[in-house]
């Protein structure tokens, strides 16, 4: 259960505005294969607060392809690509 205490961790973290440090936690649970599309989600969502909307994108596009039924992917995807002028693809996602 060292994963669940490390997910719990940063995304505590997260909810803290700790961006950076959610960030890095995430990153080392990739390679956790119960847990990656979520946390790949969640980096998305990291980066685009830290700024980094194409990353986010990117990022989200990731998690979808993982995970092609999660809703929350879907809809954090759309607002990525509206938030980058990309309306027209916002809609379709």
């Amino acid at each position: 259960m060292a994963v669940d205490r490390a997910l719990q961790r940063a995304l505590e973290l997260h909810r803290l505005g700790r961006v950076a440090e959610a960030t890095a936690a995430y990153e080392s649970l990739c390679s956790c294969e119960d847990v990656k599309p979520f946390v790949t989600h969640l980096l998305a969502v990291a980066a685009f607060q830290s700024g980094q909307l194409q990353r986010g994108i990117a990022l989200a596009e990731r998690a979808i392809h993982l995970d092609a039924n999660s809703a929350p992917f879907h809809f954090n995807h759309a607002n990525l690509l509206k938030a980058s002028g990309r309306l027209e693809e916002a809609i379709g996602a």
